[in-house]
């Protein structure tokens, strides 16, 4: 015995060199590698290093010890108030019993004990570290680095009633990793208590468990890795159950816990109140759950159990995983509350349920389902009662089918922007994929129920409430292969069928399947009834014409440019009552049916025959926009043409230059700003597909002379000029259809103004334009560029009938074409074509004007004007999902107008025009202003 040693009070018949035995509050320090071994199993006297008395301590570094030939107790103890504290070195148990034990076995009683860097093994059925305290934290076991390795059928840490801290631990057994638990009456939380920080827990063997806390245990869990490799081994494990009357209460939490399974049945986080009213909670933030075993589940709640979870990343991998799974008797309930993360199961089902009630709280997070089924609600697989499941969903996206079992419910709530993406659902139940959803109720709330596009032409979705469905700002997003409908065995679509009633007013979409091909849902194309187009929506309860609506009024399908619409049938609907023949909602009482149909234009005619009951076929209403592109080319052109105008507005009052010697010299530049609005009317109307509209467009342009020559018989000019305008047209439809373009133009031009006061003015231009097409329903839908030319000559003959007075006739023929380029509605999906337009307007008529010469030699010359303007070219065709359309006629109309020019010396002059437009059958009337100034050197 060394003499650090000699302080020890040891008992001399039991003592062996190579044991330390420190008791009655003495303290030693071990020789650094010193080597012991046990004596014994008595607990008292036979360890290798026991601390056993009040305050009775040993310090070691880099001991080595193990139990020798000794089987039973434990080769380290620290009991009764002992304390021990230890650093480096290992500690070996090589036969049946513990190799730490901190406490005392059965009873318990006080200890401390502190491991720094200590590698502890045993052989299975040895526990590595036993603590046994009396649940008033005193007992208190603490281990920094190091590693614990144990055998199979036991423990690497098995805390009763007491304390353990663990910071940087590996632990690897082919058992279990660490159980916490309390078995003392009269006890709470914190009988034991658990901390483990930046460890590793690797279980291999089967039916083991990485964290067991059972009842009166508080556990906190921080940057953990929890592994279990064998089948029926449990990551993450609370329980808890009453002592006697008395409820207990368990309870994990943890940050940054990463938990992988990989045997069949090995479920990641279980959370079960076995018995009573007690309490049993697990709270985890940040980390992840995989497993990857057949039949492993990532989360259970179980008989009472409780779950928390925020910003994990839970994945189960395995053939028939399950992502949450709450299951209990009748009067228990299971709560699960999930924030943030993600949530998939590559194989299995998402949520289950079996038995109890159970609640769900899902906010900001995705759950997906690998087969196919979201919710898989059942009963009891014992007890045989229903199941009621209650969900909240709040920001989360959810992916899968729902089926509901035996009596069970399923009341579903969607806020605040969650997304159910609804699939084909695997029935591991009856075996097969279930086309049938079934939930008890559902209520939408700034939310969106879509149906998954289809696999095939077969592969739609029907959702069944059995209940009430209510809606607040809710949309329904369904697939629909578009064909002819009619009797439901020839509707191919998604379905809503509610059994009770539909409160509120949900947003529809429908998208067109593959193979579509959009056609009239109409017999003989007139207007719909109930029994024809595609049932959708049906409800059984109460409803009313606006439950369910079509976003923006209407759908255009697969490449075409025709509405189709969603029309109510049922009580009180102006459409009449729903078909019978068509039900497929529960119920015998009158239901409402709300089917998509073909939109069409009332008759543009009556029968001109009362005698003949056939009346002019109805025509297909088109999408709002289309209106806008059959009107672009008419009010393109029309822009064209008052950039070309007359003479006079381009120039003003030109005649009198040589009379007052204005044009002595070769230069001229002029800039005018012109424009007008306009409202277009046609005979034939929507039906015809020829809409009235309005037409608003504004210019300046600015031009000079190239070259000018006088002579005595008249004077020669020509220039250029450029001009910039913007064009607004509408269309008297639906949803405000509304083009709107920018021009650019470079014209030539060239005049020659005889001396007897005829002239001769003629342009030659080319322009580009590049805009858009927009309606209140769905924006901007396409654009519209393309190119311009123009060419126009005009003639006019003045008579002098009084002095100052002339009457001049006049003529003009202007031809304009544009050419648009090709595009497409991106709002709608269909091509837009408006190809080559052209138009030839003639102008004739007349001025008569007066020149007035002030006393400063200043002229000042008003006239008044009448015209009448003709198309002489009928309206073009356009292409729209490639069928044609013709657009309007130009028409022809009386323009009345006057103007004034003036003289401000004989450089300058200003003029300005206005003049009144009105159609004489079908084309344009309105207004139209001119102003400018022109200035000659």
């Amino acid at each position: 015995m060394t003499a650090a040693l000699s302080a020890l009070m040891v008992l001399p018949s039991k003592a062996l060199a190579n044991q330390l035995l420190v008791t009655n509050g003495t303290t030693a320090t071990a020789p650094d590698g010193a080597t012991y071994q046990s004596f014994s199993t008595n607990l008292t006297t036979g360890g290798a290093v026991y601390a056993i008395g009040l305050n009775s301590t040993i310090n070691g570094t880099n001991l080595t010890i193990n139990d020798g030939a000794i089987t039973g107790g434990a080769p380290v103890r620290a009991g009764a108030g002992g304390k021990m504290t230890l650093t480096g070195g290992s500690i070996t148990r090589t036969h049946s019993g513990t190799a730490i034990l901190v406490g005392t076995s059965g009873t318990g009683t006080t200890g401390w004990m502190n491991l720094s860097n200590v590698n502890v093994s045993s052989i299975s059925g040895t526990y590595g570290v036993q603590v046994n305290g009396i649940g008033d934290g005193t007992t208190v076991f603490t281990m920094t680095g190091g590693e614990l390795m144990t055998g199979a059928s036991t423990w690497a840490l098995h805390l009763w009633n007491g304390n353990a801290i663990l910071d940087g631990v590996n632990i690897e057994n082919s058992g279990s990793g660490i159980h916490a638990g309390c078995n003392l009456a009269n006890k709470n939380a914190s009988c034991s208590v658990l901390n483990v920080k930046d460890s590793t827990i690797t279980a291999t063997g089967d039916y083991g468990y990485g964290i067991n806390a059972e009842s009166n245990s508080t556990t906190t869990l921080t940057d953990m890795n929890i592994n279990t490799q064998g089948d029926n081994s449990w990551a993450v494990y609370a329980s808890s159950s009453n002592s006697g009357n008395t409820a207990t209460t368990s309870r994990i939490t943890g940050n940054n816990v990463n938990v992988n399974t990989t045997g069949a049945q090995a479920h990641g986080i279980v959370s079960l109140v076995a018995s009573g009213s007690s309490y049993t909670l697990i709270d985890l933030t940040g980390g992840s759950v995989n497993t990857a075993g057949d039949s492993a589940y990532g989360v259970i709640a179980w008989q009472g159990g409780e779950v928390k979870l925020t910003d994990m990343q839970v994945t189960t991998t395995g053939p028939n995983g399950r992502l949450l799974h709450m299951t209990g008797y009748d009067g228990q309930v299971n709560t699960i509350t999930i924030k943030g993360g993600s949530y998939t199961s590559a194989q299995g089902v998402a949520i289950s349920v079996r038995g109890s009630d159970n609640y769900l709280s899902l906010t900001d997070t995705t759950v997906t389902s690998g087969n196919g089924t979201l919710f898989d609600v059942d009963q009891h697989a014992t007890q045989l009662t229903p199941s009621k499941l209650t969900i909240l969903a709040d920001d989360t996206k959810l992916n899968g089918g729902a089926l509901l079992r035996n009596g069970s419910t399923t009341d579903l709530t969607l806020q605040n922007g969650s997304v159910w993406t609804l699939t084909p659902a695997s029935d591991v139940v009856n075996g097969g994929i279930s086309m049938a959803s079934t939930i008890s109720s559902l209520a939408i709330s700034d939310s969106t129920l879509a149906f998954a596009a289809p696999a095939g032409n077969t592969d739609f979705k029907t959702l069944t409430v059995q209940n009430n469905y209510t809606a607040s700002n809710a949309t329904l997003v369904f697939n629909t292969l578009m064909n002819g409908g009619g009797a439901v065995g020839n509707q191919f679509t998604d379905r809503l069928i509610i059994n009770g009633d539909a409160v509120g007013t949900t947003k529809v979409y429908v998208s067109p399947s593959a193979n579509s091909n959009p056609q009239p849902t109409t017999a003989g194309g007139g207007t719909g009834s109930s029994c024809e187009g595609i049932s959708l929506i049906q409800v059984n309860g109460q409803a009313t014409a606006a439950s369910f609506q079509l976003a923006g009024g209407y759908v255009a399908m697969d490449g075409k440019p025709y509405q189709y619409r969603l029309y109510a049938y049922g009580p009180d609907s102006e459409h009449g009552q729903a078909d019978p023949t068509q039900k497929i909602v529960d119920g015998t009482t009158d239901h409402w049916d709300f089917r998509l149909q073909s939109a069409y234009y009332a008759p543009a005619t009556e029968p001109e025959d009362p005698d003949n009951p056939d009346s002019p076929p109805a025509v297909r209403m088109l999408v709002p926009q289309g209106a806008a592109y059959l009107s672009a080319p008419n009010a393109v052109l029309y822009a064209g043409y008052l950039d070309i105008n007359s003479l006079h507005r381009r120039l003003g009052e030109i005649r009198d230059d040589r009379l007052y010697n204005r044009d002595t010299g070769t230069g001229e530049v002029w800039i005018r700003g012109y424009g007008g609005s306009y409202d277009y009317h046609s005979d034939d109307g929507a039906a015809g597909y020829k809409y009235d509209g309005d037409l608003d467009y504004a210019a300046v342009q600015l031009g000079g002379n190239l070259f000018a020559r006088r002579d005595d018989a008249g004077t020669l000019r020509a220039g250029v000029a450029v001009s910039f305008g913007h064009l607004r047209y509408t269309a008297d439809a639906e949803s405000s259809p509304e083009g709107r373009s920018d021009s650019y133009s470079v014209a030539l031009y060239g005049t020659y103004q005889s001396q007897q006061g005829w002239y001769v003015d003629s342009v030659l231009g080319t322009g580009i334009f590049d805009g858009d097409v927009k309606t209140n329903a769905r924006g901007k839908t396409a654009n519209l560029d393309g190119s311009t030319w123009f060419v126009s000559l005009e003639t006019g003959y003045p008579f002098t009938p009084a002095a100052g007075w002339s009457l001049e006739p006049q003529a003009q023929l202007s031809y304009i074409r544009a050419h648009f380029d090709n595009t497409h509605d991106k709002k709608d999906n269909f091509s837009v074509s408006l190809g080559d337009q052209d138009q030839l307007i003639g102008r004739l008529g007349a001025r008569l004007l007066y020149s007035h010469v002030l006393n400063n030699g200043q002229t000042v010359t008003p006239y008044v004007k009448a015209n009448v303007l003709h198309g002489f070219l009928d309206g073009g065709h356009i292409k729209l999902g490639g069928d044609s359309f013709s657009t309007a006629d130009y028409g022809s109309s009386v323009e009345l107008g006057g103007g004034v020019t003036f003289n401000v010396n004989n450089a300058l002059s200003l003029y300005a025009d206005a003049a009144g437009q009105r159609e004489l059958s079908e084309g344009y009337r309105g207004w139209t202003v001119n102003g400018g100034l022109r200035y000659q050197f």
